[in-house]
């Protein structure tokens, strides 16, 4: 994840978050860490891809969407009031 737009604790949050959202009992490991997306093109790239969900869904700006669209396989939202 790109540390570079929010701060520690609503990583930390986002963290607990998606942890609690493994099956209980599952044996999946969690394992997320931050980096600065300036000095890698692949998290450039999945950056891009959350930037132009989130203009779909909170403004109705389809531009960017419609550039992805057919590279999505699944699209499901997640509400939580913490984003």
């Amino acid at each position: 994840m790109d540390k570079r737009y929010t701060n520690a604790k609503l990583r930390q949050a986002l963290e607990r978050a998606v942890g609690a959202a493994l099956p209980p009992g599952s044996q999946q490991a969690l394992l997320i860490w931050h980096e600065d997306s300036r000095g890698d093109l692949c998290l450039q790239a999945v950056d891009y891809v959350v930037w132009a969900l989130a203009r779909k869904y909170e403004h109705g700006d389809l531009r960017a969407y419609k550039q992805i669209a057919d590279k999505i396989v699944i699209e499901d939202v997640i509400e939580a009031p913490l984003w």
